[in-house]
């Protein structure tokens, strides 16, 4: 089998990398396991504010993976989840945590933390609907957070409940499994498979260290014009992150950022290869 592997592109090498590959011993007679490593770190940055350097850290707290994919299919076997935190709870609480989940379709993690003690302290975000399930079994109804959940044919819905203090993704999030089974549909040919690395804007955190959080504007309040200045930093941050599409083949969708892809290409003859 000829595997020829792209050179990973990455916007900022420090906030996401990722590496793709077929496993030898992931081949097999009708299938072939894609592996794919992800690795998501804070960054920082300084941002000007009364006139003085100002650092800011800044990361995500959500992103999806997409596996496009030419002349092959993506099996619905063997696709890689994983959860974060499971806990059995009772058919009233059940009742009560999907009535708080609100018109866009997600949980206030203040809704679920009384099960969950990791979530405690700086929970204040929301969690997407396909991040959260409860299944019944034995009478009893099991909630779940997923770490890595299985979103659709074509993406991973990846999240940093419970990585660190801040929720947000960081260290190796995927490589230990194969993250799902391709099929060729034309074995005459070679496959292609690219898989990007998207983050939504939206799902940005940033922080600032705690001797430079303190107010600076009298003309507000402290917690306010914190607010301002992390609000000043996300539109600065996410220009920048912009600014690095043309990276990518890929294009991220409206209010999305490409954070780092790489693509691989399978023919059923030959020997493996850089592309």
């Amino acid at each position: 089998m000829k595997i020829g592997y792209s050179t990973a592109k990455a916007a900022f090498k420090k906030m996401a990398s990722i590496n793709v590959e077929v496993p030898r011993n992931a081949i097999g007679n009708e299938s072939l396991g894609l592996l794919v490593g992800l690795w998501c770190q804070k960054d920082s940055v300084d941002v000007s504010a009364a006139g003085r350097p100002a650092p800011v850290q800044f990361g995500f707290r959500a992103g999806d993976l997409y596996v496009e994919t030419k002349n092959c299919r993506i099996s619905n076997k063997n696709r890689y989840s994983s959860v974060a935190y499971e806990v059995e709870i009772g058919e009233e609480k059940r009742k009560s945590l999907e009535a708080g989940a609100g018109a866009e379709g997600g949980f206030d993690l203040g809704s679920i933390v009384s099960f969950i003690p990791f979530l405690q302290g700086k929970a204040t975000a929301k969690i997407a609907r396909d991040q959260v399930s409860t299944e019944r079994s034995a009478g009893t109804y099991k909630l779940r957070v997923w770490r890595c959940a299985d979103g659709g044919r074509d993406f991973w819905r990846l999240h940093g409940v419970g990585l660190n203090q801040d929720h947000v993704l960081e260290n190796r999030l995927l490589g230990d499994e194969t993250l799902c089974d391709l099929t060729f549909e034309d074995a005459s040919s070679p496959m292609t498979v690219t898989v990007t690395f998207v983050a939504n804007l939206r799902d940005l955190w940033v922080g600032f260290p705690e001797e430079d959080s303190k107010t600076t504007d009298k003309r507000f309040a402290p917690d306010t014009e914190l607010e301002n200045r992390k609000s000043v930093a996300r539109a600065i941050i996410g220009k920048a992150l912009k600014s690095r599409q043309n990276r990518f083949d890929t294009k991220a969708g409206t209010g999305q950022v490409a954070l780092a892809a790489q693509r691989v290409q399978i023919s059923k003859n030959g020997d493996e290869e850089r592309l």
